[in-house]
Formats: structure tokens, C-alpha cells, sequence
């Protein structure tokens, strides 16, 4: 063994993989002296590492030992050694680039034969800037192509697949072209809201007493400007998450209520501040969050660093980002404006049922806190997953994970349901307010228990693979025709009141699990990776 060639290999192999000497010398439990060492030809790394550097540095045993990756045999610049096989039962296609004996759907395949094109099939190539554009003049159908590249996923999920492929580099510059991106969407969503202050104070919330109106004035001037920090944030708890360090982001977390917590008793008690002593520290916490998270990100030995923010754009990681991005944030957007439109069905059914669904959000959140906590955890398994091409790990790991959020799920509902006669005294609301709310929490998590995790942590699975279209348009269809159509249907006109908005709402879960299910039993989400 040549300690000089193989101490040149481990650094050309660990500055690919985008690896400090520390970091790997942590990852092997050395020294990074010892590194350093192994990598000047000072000395060669014990034989008892070996096999354990080579997997961490992704090279063959044999390789390493060698001190060079030797090249691929070339095939005399053609591919006649590439076949395609398609499956005359379910159309399934694979390819290969050697000899091989496949079956599929109990048929053995024999592989196309290869056929000179014409002038209609003829592919054209050329360079458009940093990416190579090929056309052809015949019209594309799905009997007439393969796919050139695959739906891509955005944000988070694009990181979470890179490092499934163990690219690193690519993963962390993917991760600053999404802080980017976040800042400059924030940016633009902060100067819209100031814009339609009136509309969204005035219009969709209706008339409310002068110095309630102040007081909400005074509010949104000050939270909004919070909004680019609080969408940092967002952008760096999710990257940490597709790490798999999710720990990060809760203590990042806890500190930023701390400090929102404390600001308010220290303004409200101390100085005795109004709505401004509530709104302060708001903002205080998240602009901590937003450095903190700028900063944790930097550290070296992180599987996912971004060095430095970015002002460039990469139009490929962009135009991902706004593939899984706008999509779940019109998703998103939808649902937080239907949400708004039952409000204000809510609001003309009487102040007892405004009551009512304010205590029953309150703990239907709490009754979710868990499978929410799940979905997220889907999101970082399944996209690293896909990243490394293992669709059936991504299956495995779903439904291993859909199985805790329903054990989990049915803990929480359980001891809601055992503090619920102590937490409603709290409250102090009229009898009728407080029937309202105990039929909307017992409702709410019998049904939780039942579909919840079908309804909302099973799709995650599919945009975390990029198929993130379909379950925009099912999200969105389904939450408009069934949670508001149907609730209000229910709630104004059908005599069921606030109860029936409710109601109304598990009928938009079925719908959606009508879909989702049989989706992920499908194929159609794994052709939707990088």
C-alpha cells in the first residue's frame, strides 16, 4: 500500500464529498491530526479503519487500497451495450447496460431492438447557458418517450434528496438558494400585506369596535415586519430537519417563545405597554431565530452547510423550489383562506359558537401536535430516500411512521380528553358555549384517531417524492367542496350551526384519503424525483 497515493485519494474523495479533516476523522473516532497525517503520505491508516473509510468516503475497499478510482471501461463512444426492456402488461420500462435476463409481471422481457432514426425522431442538442437542451421535431406522447428528467422536488425536499445521494455540495447549495428564495418571497408577501392592511382589517374581518380597530392596527404595522425573519426560520428548522436533526430547530424554538414569553410580562407588567408590548417581542423573537439559524447552519461537519448566503440564482434549484414551494404554498394559502371564510360564517351563528370554535382549534391542535410532528419526520426519511433511489425503504419507512403518528396521535387525544373538564372551567364560557366546544373536541378526536394520520401525514410522503401537483389540486378541491361549501351548506342553511362546520370538515378527510391511499399505493410518485 502506497501511503502516499492513498493519502491523496482520501483528500480528493473527502473534498467531494464536501467533508472537513474533522469531520471525518469524528465520523471514524481519530484524531484529525491523524487525517491530516494520512493525507501528507506521512503514514497510512490502520488496517482495523479501513473498511469503515471506505464506506464513509463511498469508494471500494479495493480502490482505497490502491490509491486511484480507475476510470469506467469506454464502449468505443457508442451504446451498444444499453437495452431498454418494456413490460407488455403493465408498460413498465427498464434499462440496462449489459446483458441480463428480466421478468416482470411473470412475462420474461426481451430487450428493443434498436432502429436508426428518421427525420421526425431525429433529437436535436444544443447548449443553453449552464444546461443542455434537446428537442426533437416528433411529437411526444407517452408511447413515444422515455422521460428526459423527472419531476423535481423543491426546498427542503430537494436538499433531503441530494443527501440521499450522498452529494453534499449540491445539497448545501441547494439549502442557500432556498434561504434566498425564502427572503426574497417574504419580501415581496410583507409589502402585499401592508398594501391590503385595510382590506385584510377592514373587509374580511367586518366592522369591530374603533379602539379594537387601533389596537389591531397597531399590531399588524409591527408583526409584519417581522414576516422575512419568521421565514428564515421556516427555510433553516426545515433544513436542519431534513438533516435529521430536528433537535436543533425545537431548542431554537423554545428560546424564541422564551424570549416572546418574557418580552411581553417584561413590556405589559414592567412598562407598562399596550398591544405594543405584545407585538416587540414578537418580532425580537424572530429576528433571533432567523440569526441563529443563519448561524447554525454555517457550522463545518454539518451534513447540509451553507457556507454563505447567496444573491445569485440557480435557475434549476429555483425553479424545483417553485415546483414543491408554490404549490404547497397555494395549498397552504387555500386553506388558510377558507379557514378565514368559516370564520366569518362562524361569526353571524352567535358569540357562543365564535367561543365554541375558538376552544375547539385550540385543542385540535394539541389532539395533532403529534402527527404533524410525524409528517415532518416523513418528509426528511422518504426525500432522502428518494434521493438514493429506494422506493422501497420510502414505502417502509411510511408506513412505519404512519403507524407511530396513529399510536402517538391516539395518546394525545387520550389525555386531552382527560383534561378536558379541568381546561374548560378555565375558560369561563357561557353553558352553551361550553356544550359547543365538548361536542367539537370529542368529535374531532374520535375522528383523528380514525383518519387524521390517512388524511394528513400520508401525502407528505408524496410531496417529500415530489408529486406535489396532485396533492395541491386534491388539497385544494376537496378543502373548497367539502369544508367550505359543505360546512357552510351545513352550518347557515341546514340548521346544524357551528357543529355542522365541523362536520363538514371530516368529510373533506375522507375525500382527501380517497385519493391520497390510493396514490401511494400507485406508482405514478416514484417517477417524480430529481
Amino acid at each position: 500500500m502506497d501511503c502516499g497515493k492513498v493519502g491523496a485519494l482520501i483528500a480528493q474523495v473527502r473534498k467531494e464529498r464536501g467533508l472537513t479533516q474533522a469531520a471525518l476523522a469524528e465520523r471514524l473516532g481519530v484524531t484529525g491530526k491523524a487525517v491530516s497525517k494520512w493525507e501528507r503520505g506521512a503514514g497510512c491508516p490502520d488496517v482495523s479503519l479501513l473498511a469503515q473509510l471506505a464506506e464513509e468516503l463511498g469508494v471500494d475497499l479495493a480502490a482505497l487500497l490502491s490509491g486511484r478510482l480507475p476510470p469506467s471501461e469506454e464502449t468505443g463512444g457508442n451504446m451498444k451495450k444499453a437495452k431498454y426492456y418494456v413490460c407488455p402488461a403493465c408498460g413498465g420500462i427498464t434499462f440496462t447496460t449489459g446483458e441480463a435476463e428480466l421478468t416482470c409481471c411473470g412475462r420474461k422481457l426481451t430487450a428493443l431492438t434498436a432502429q436508426k432514426a428518421d427525420e421526425d425522431h431525429r433529437l436535436t442538442v444544443e447548449r443553453v447557458e449552464d444546461e443542455w437542451l434537446v428537442t426533437s421535431r416528433h411529437p411526444m406522447s407517452k408511447d413515444h418517450h422515455i422521460a428526459f428528467a423527472a419531476l423535481a422536488t423543491g426546498g427542503a425536499a430537494i436538499a433531503g434528496q441530494y443527501l440521499g445521494r450522498q452529494e453534499r455540495d449540491k445539497a448545501g447549495h441547494a439549502g442557500a438558494q432556498l434561504l434566498l428564495f425564502m427572503i426574497e418571497a417574504s419580501l415581496v408577501i410583507m409589502a402585499l400585506f401592508y398594501l391590503g392592511k385595510g382590506f385584510v382589517l377592514n373587509v374580511v374581518f367586518g366592522q369591530v369596535e374603533p379602539d379594537v380597530s387601533a389596537y389591531a392596527s397597531t399590531y399588524y404595522l409591527i408583526v409584519e415586519s417581522s414576516v422575512p425573519f419568521l421565514a428564515v426560520y421556516s427555510a433553516g428548522a426545515a433544513l436542519f430537519r431534513v438533516m435529521g436533526n430536528s433537535k436543533i430547530s425545537m431548542w431554537v424554538s423554545l428560546v424564541m417563545n422564551v424570549i416572546n414569553a418574557a418580552g411581553n410580562a417584561l413590556l405589559i407588567f414592567g412598562f407598562r405597554m399596550g398591544v405594543e408590548g405584545v407585538a416587540i417581542p414578537t418580532v425580537a423573537s424572530r429576528v433571533f431565530a432567523a440569526a441563529a439559524m443563519l448561524i447554525l447552519l454555517r457550522r463545518p461537519g454539518l451534513a447540509l452547510q451553507v457556507e454563505r448566503l447567496t444573491l445569485r440564482h440557480d435557475r434549476y434549484i429555483v425553479k424545483n423550489i417553485l415546483r414543491f414551494g408554490v404549490t404547497n404554498g397555494l395549498e397552504s394559502s387555500m386553506f388558510q383562506l377558507g379557514k378565514i371564510l368559516l370564520l366569518s360564517t362562524v361569526s353571524v351563528l352567535g358569540t357562543a359558537s365564535v367561543a365554541a370554535n375558538a376552544i375547539g382549534n385550540t385543542f385540535a391542535t394539541f389532539q395533532c401536535v403529534a402527527g404533524n410532528a410525524l409528517g415532518l419526520g416523513i418528509v426528511t426519511v422518504v426525500s432522502q430516500c428518494v434521493g438514493a433511489g429506494d422506493y422501497g425503504k420510502a414505502r417502509f419507512y411510511t408506513k412505519k411512521l404512519l403507524k407511530a403518528a396513529y399510536v402517538s396521535m391516539d395518546l394525545c387525544i387520550l389525555l386531552v380528553y382527560l383534561s378536558l373538564p379541568l381546561v374548560l372551567r378555565l375558560y369561563n364560557v357561557s353553558a352553551e358555549a361550553e356544550h359547543y366546544a365538548r361536542q367539537i373536541i370529542w368529535m374531532h378526536g374520535f375522528m383523528g384517531m380514525l383518519i387524521w394520520p390517512l388524511s394528513f401525514t400520508l401525502p407528505q410522503a408524496l410531496r417529500a417524492a415530489g408529486d406535489t401537483r396532485f396533492t395541491m389540486v386534491v388539497s385544494t378541491v376537496s378543502m373548497w367542496t367539502m369544508r367550505v361549501g359543505f360546512g357552510i351548506l351545513l352550518g347557515r342553511f341546514l340548521g346544524f350551526g357551528v357543529v355542522g362546520i365541523w362536520m363538514a370538515m371530516f368529510t373533506d378527510w375522507f375525500l382527501r384519503i380517497a385519493f391520497f391511499l390510493p396514490r401511494f399505493h400507485g406508482h405514478k410518485w416514484e417517477t417524480m424525483a430529481l
